[in-house]
Formats: C-alpha cells, sequence, structure tokens
C-alpha cells in the first residue's frame, strides 16, 4: 500500500523505525551510483539554476499580480533566498527524481518499503530529493538524514527547506496559467500556511 503521511503516522515505532531505516538505506545506495554508470545509460543531468530560471519567470508572470503587496514582498525574499542558494557547493547524485508518498510503498506482512517509479530519474542536488519526504515530517526526515551514509553538505537543509515549498507556487502559477482557480487555491492555501500560518 501507498505509505502516506497518515499510514506512517499510524504504525508501531518499531515499524516507524524499519521504514526510516530503509528509506535512508535506500537513498545512500542510490546516491553512491558512480558516474559511469550514470553516463552509460544517459540519466537527464538536473541544473539547479534552470529550474530557478523558470520557477522565478512563472512566478512573476502568473503568480504575483494574484497577491497582495505584503505577499509579493514574501515571495521575492524567498526567491532571493532560492537564488542564494544556487552558489551552494554539493555533491550530485542519481535520484529517483519523484520520491511522493504513491511511489513509496509499505509492505506490512513482510516489513519492507518498496519504491516504484523511475521514471523522472535523474542526477543532481540530492536537496530535490530529500525535500519530498518532508511529507512524513521534519523529525522523520531528520532521522532519515542522520542515517544517510552520502555526503551531507553545509547548506542541505536549507535548500531542502526553501525546495519545499515550490510545488505551492507551481499550483499558484499554473492555476492562473491554465485558468483553474482550484488549482491556484491550493496553491495559495500551501503559501499562507507555509509563510504565515494560517
Amino acid at each position: 500500500d501507498p505509505l502516506s503521511a497518515e499510514t506512517f503516522n499510524g504504525l508501531p515505532d518499531d515499524d516507524k523505525d524499519v521504514v526510516i531505516g530503509q528509506i535512508a538505506s535506500f537513498m545512500s545506495q542510490l546516491h553512491a551510483t558512480p558516474l559511469n554508470i550514470i553516463e552509460k545509460y544517459n540519466v537527464r543531468r538536473s541544473s539547479t539554476e534552470e529550474a530557478y530560471r523558470t520557477l522565478e519567470e512563472n512566478i512573476k508572470t502568473f503568480a504575483l499580480p494574484r497577491l497582495s503587496k505584503e505577499e509579493q514582498e514574501t515571495v521575492m525574499q524567498y526567491l532571493a533566498n532560492l537564488q542564494a542558494t544556487l552558489n551552494d557547493k554539493f555533491k550530485s547524485v542519481l535520484k529517483h527524481g519523484d520520491l511522493k508518498m504513491n511511489n513509496v510503498l509499505w509492505n506490512a506482512t513482510e516489513k519492507q518499503i518498496k519504491i516504484i517509479d523511475f521514471g523522472d530519474r535523474e542526477y543532481g542536488d540530492p536537496a530535490d530529493e530529500f525535500w519530498r519526504l518532508m511529507h512524513y515530517g521534519q523529525n522523520v526526515l531528520d532521522q532519515i538524514l542522520g542515517q544517510y551514509q552520502g555526503l551531507i553538505d553545509a547548506n542541505l537543509q536549507n535548500r531542502i527547506e526553501l525546495q519545499h515549498i515550490r510545488p505551492a507556487f507551481r499550483s499558484m502559477w499554473v492555476g492562473v496559467e491554465r485558468n483553474d482557480e482550484q488549482r491556484f487555491q491550493s496553491g495559495y492555501s500551501m503559501f499562507r500556511k507555509h509563510f504565515y500560518g494560517d
């Protein structure tokens, strides 16, 4: 079954520890994939700068006009903080690329997680992988990072926190771009909750 946050929170503590250990082990092994193998299979390389430029352009074009002046200032500060991370030094890794809850399965009988759907695999910043695990909570992510065997650079946690809110902005701009008010409001609610605690 998909390991939703609700399902995870309902597990006994021992099973939670098993899940955390297995996710940390999976990510440690995946991220240790040698570069020659990544190149052999032509894994796409992600560009943090390109991703930032796309985000910035779409936020300014579609989302900002819908926001109040105070909210616009909050967004601009967020973009400045995110832009500052473009100079971070980190070791690129092979990433699953879509480690959302639907792609993490839990077999309660075998006490085993299963990871599916590697269609978005890419080579790049490990922060882009870890932020998706924040749906289980910061404490769980901290435990996963504590058992992770890969390189943890000085600014990894900062990039994870900044990346975590990106889906809200994407929902907002796509909602405006496609005239989908429900999608915009979904992203806007996430934005307000993250920055203002609404």
